[in-house]
């Protein structure tokens, strides 16, 4: 048993559901068996990737638990091994993240986990960098477990690592970026190791720098290469470190490696438990503190039909108010008190005539001054929303401008990216074929020098004769094509 994670989980976590749920594969051809959900609802899985995870760049983790033929588990053993699995990578998450578990077959498990912390909202990785370690102690437990055989290292140097979207390309035969000079400057440097021109990594990285490659960045696993577009990054193989030993070290140490690895004992396995619980812990720790859980508490939202011209009754309230508004008993007595002083001499009849003109006048006041304020909120209300037409307008129309931009800008990159390509494919053809002649050059030197000593044997000076005839059928090869290369570099157009 053997877990692998896929490189992708940038694009839709619908179409990746989708994908473990379709009874065709990836080559559209059937399956031998239909897909079967162990864990999980795939529905709530494209929905929580669309609602949360849009945001991030990473937004799943997508990879399969892969048996060897002839390893079985039983339906109540593949719960154990999930669960297990979910135990050891995701500690002290039970009910934060979602998970959906599809077998197909019955050699492999194919999971996909949102990388989104569902309690806070926070972007969450189950396998941040650096879990291979943990990653291999979990699979050497569980073989161990169920009886399976220890996974076993290939003792080989190993194939050229190429990115996710660079292997679809290859498998389409698509053009993509500086692929092709990749793949040509790879199957250049691996012919040489084999003929042995080049016996290390560190003998390949002089042999660049000498034939005038630029190295941007030199890693544990892989050597970048400085070009005019987009570096070429060659990972994996002949270009990881190996302690700066020779190629063959390095594979006969690898072998000795497989066989301690077979050989996986019940004390071994007591000490990669015990190994795998503290880097469990170590991650239920960083959980903790990373994804606190929130206080409880009721948070107020927001009504977005309460408002003032949603509010179909706040027209009748306002009225209603205003009509209630009338002068207090108070003001009203300060008011008759001041007129009663110039009708004293009157009578009691045109008393209570003045009273009367005067309620009548305030009641008169009190709806002046309602209906001025009605109007004049009538009028904001109508100021506002030509404002708000008028901003809407603007906006549609920058939106407009900016759409049209960012069409000739693609465009124009476009057209700046294909330049950029055939400018450096050019570049780097020739290069490569300087670095075939200039290495072919420097082997024959040294057959010409070894074939000089006296002390050869008739057969050993027969062989190198037979080696030194090879190699300069080789330069003359390699000769023609930089002659070719060159008479195509000068004929080249720029406005093509």
């Amino acid at each position: 048993m053997i877990i692998k994670n896929f490189p992708t989980g940038r694009n839709s976590v619908s179409s990746a559901v989708n994908y473990l749920l379709s009874e065709k594969n990836w080559k559209g051809n059937d399956r031998d068996s239909k897909p079967v959900v162990l864990k999980g609802d795939p529905e709530l899985t494209k929905q929580i990737g669309k609602d949360l995870c849009d945001r991030f760049s990473s937004k799943y983790l997508s990879g399969v638990i892969s048996l060897a033929q002839g390893e079985k588990l039983t339906d109540q053993q593949k719960q154990e091994l999930i669960s297990s699995f979910e135990k050891n990578f995701m500690p002290n998450m039970e009910g934060r993240f979602n998970a959906l578990y599809v077998a197909h077959g019955n050699n492999e498990i194919h999971y996909i986990v949102n990388k989104v912390d569902l309690e806070s909202g926070k972007a969450f990785n189950p396998m941040p960098p650096g879990h291979e370690k943990m990653k291999d102690l979990f699979q050497r437990t569980e073989n161990f477990k169920y009886g399976f055989e220890q996974v076993v290292r290939n003792p080989e140097l190993g194939a050229t690592k190429y990115s996710h979207e660079e292997q679809k390309a290859i498998i389409r035969n698509q053009p993509f970026g500086n692929l092709s000079s990749k793949q040509e400057l790879d199957s250049q440097l691996k012919s040489m190791v084999g003929n042995g021109l080049i016996n290390s990594r560190e003998e390949l990285i002089s042999t660049l720098k000498e034939n005038g490659f630029r190295l941007s960045r030199i890693g544990k696993d892989y050597i970048s290469i400085q070009t005019e577009g987009r570096n070429i990054r060659l990972k994996g193989g002949i270009y990881e470190q190996g302690n700066q030993q020779s190629y063959k070290e390095t594979v006969r140490e690898r072998a000795k490696s497989s066989d301690r690895e077979r050989e996986y004992s019940k004390e071994h396995y007591k000490r990669d438990r015990e190994e795998l619980a503290k880097y469990s812990e170590k991650r239920a720790s960083y959980n903790d503190k990373t994804y606190q859980r929130r206080t409880e508490g009721k948070s107020i939202e927001p009504d977005s039909n309460i408002g003032f011209r949603n509010d179909r009754n706040f027209s009748r309230r306002l009225n209603d108010a205003s009509l209630s508004e009338k002068p207090n008993s108070q003001d009203q007595n300060r008011h008759f008190e001041r007129n009663s002083i110039s009708s004293n001499h009157e009578g009691p009849t045109n008393k209570l005539t003045s009273e009367s003109r005067q309620k009548s006048l305030l009641h008169t006041n009190t709806g002046e001054l309602n209906d001025r304020a009605r109007n004049q909120l009538t009028e904001t209300l109508g100021k506002s929303e030509s404002i708000n037409a008028e901003i809407n307008q603007r906006s549609s129309d920058i939106s407009k401008s900016s759409s049209e931009l960012g069409e000739k800008s693609n465009q124009f990159e476009q057209l700046a990216g294909r330049l950029s390509e055939t400018l450096e494919e050019t570049m780097i053809d020739s290069r490569l074929h300087d670095l075939s002649s200039l290495s072919i050059k420097k082997k024959l030197g040294e057959l010409g020098m070894k074939s000089q000593d006296p002390t050869l044997s008739k057969a050993q000076s027969i062989a190198l004769d037979y080696q030194i005839a090879q190699m300069s059928g080789q330069l003359a090869l390699a000769e023609a094509r930089d002659k070719a290369q060159s008479q195509r570099s000068r004929s080249f157009d720029f406005d093509r």
